[in-house]
């Protein structure tokens, strides 16, 4: 009868053991994802907000090109 409490002490212990290390783990993964500075979703907030600014940009910048396209091609044929 003792030898199964014991056993049953032991499992136990182990039980919880594990238990502690699965919380550390699950509070390192929430750190990973949540972390408003360093996190994932900050991140990629922040690369959704670069994103959105760099193609703004290149639609300027490329209707800018076309643009000047354009005017040296009317230059060239109204010359």
């Amino acid at each position: 009868m003792t030898k199964t409490i014991t056993e049953i002490k032991e499992i136990t212990e182990k039980i919880l053991e594990g238990q502690t290390n699965l919380q550390h783990d699950i509070h390192e993964i929430k750190m990973n994802l949540f972390d408003p500075d360093n996190g994932l979703y900050s991140r990629v907030g922040k690369n959704t907000g670069f994103r959105i600014a760099a193609g703004k940009w290149l639609w300027i910048l490329t209707t800018g090109l076309f643009l000047t396209i354009i005017q040296g091609f009317i230059r060239y044929v109204f010359k």
